[in-house]
């Protein structure tokens, strides 16, 4: 519903909704150029504790789930929520209204820290997953089959990912099932990414708060491995390879199940991200070094 809608009549019907008017003043929409969500974002005090929050309109069925019940069962772990709701005055749109952590988003500020404190919170997030199950008339978590992880290297395969793409493609039956076998599927954060991951300090001390939860049902690596895909650009980016392991050793220390062989792990997930990311994210294939550090990825996960 909400790409029908202007800006302002969102922000008009947003002033109008009693419990915003009532408990935020100083609110502005936020200038932004893309939203992957299309959710429309304003800034603004919580008047109370003159806190200063993030207004975010156009939120799905199960963000808004999601965000709800972390913040309830562990709330050391996302920033604070202060107000969400269904409707928007008579617009039929869910929303929230969250602390602004004034750390920011994670990067390399953190001199490499950055990835190992994310996993940590990534990991956190699937521990405490395993006690929340979403009503029947909530949408259900996607589930990341064999048949949704050939759909991702078949849709790439005509983008003509560096290295031996066809040949990973044919072994994915063998591959998927190993990994069904000896990796637990498990509720995932699901867009683990350092833009959706603020801190409320900068370095050298904090701990990550998670955003924008997109939940759903993988191998516990994949979170790991799509991380280390999408930070491949710069080889020289200290703290970003070897990902799988290290959220394996988080996991270790929290009592989850890991894997019998986290290199054999390692090398099948980053084959299958470097093409999917290959395939979503166009504008890096001039990038020779990521290129390069793909085509690598992709190689080794086909000998295995």
């Amino acid at each position: 519903m909400i790409e029908t809608l202007s800006l302002e009549e969102v922000f008009a019907a947003a002033k109008r909704t009693p419990s915003i008017a009532d408990e935020l003043e100083g609110m502005a929409p936020v200038s932004q150029e893309w939203s992957a969500s299309g959710a429309l974002h304003f800034q603004a005090v919580h008047r109370a504790t003159q806190t200063r929050v993030l207004l975010k309109v156009g939120v799905s069925q199960n963000e808004m789930f999601w965000t709800e019940e972390i913040s309830r069962c562990a709330p050391h772990l996302v920033p604070t929520l202060f107000l969400s709701g269904r409707h928007l005055d008579h617009l039929d749109l869910s929303w929230k209204v969250v602390e602004v952590a004034e750390g920011g988003v994670l990067g390399p500020q953190w001199g490499g820290r950055e990835f190992e404190m994310l996993l940590e919170s990534g990991v956190e997030f699937q521990r405490i997953a395993l006690g929340i199950r979403p009503p029947s008339d909530q949408a259900q978590l996607d589930t990341r089959t064999r048949d949704v992880v050939g759909r991702w290297l078949h849709d790439a395969l005509p983008h003509q990912p560096p290295g031996p793409a066809q040949a990973l493609v044919d072994r994915l039956d063998e591959h998927f099932g190993w990994i069904e076998a000896n990796c637990e599927f498990v509720t995932c954060h699901g867009d683990l990414h350092m833009c959706n991951a603020v801190t409320r300090t900068g370095p050298p001390i904090g701990s990550v708060l998670l955003i924008d939860f997109a939940p759903c049902r993988q191998p516990w690596a994949f979170d790991a491995a799509r991380l280390q895909v999408l930070n491949s650009t710069d080889p020289a980016r200290v703290g970003f390879r070897d990902l799988v392991r290290k959220m394996a050793a988080i996991r270790h220390t929290k009592g989850l199940s890991i894997c019998p062989d986290l290199d054999r792990l390692s090398r099948i997930t980053l084959a299958w991200f470097a093409m999917v990311m290959w395939h979503h994210i166009p504008d890096r294939r001039s990038n020779l070094a990521y290129r390069e550090i793909l085509r690598q990825y992709i190689e080794e996960g086909a000998q295995e």
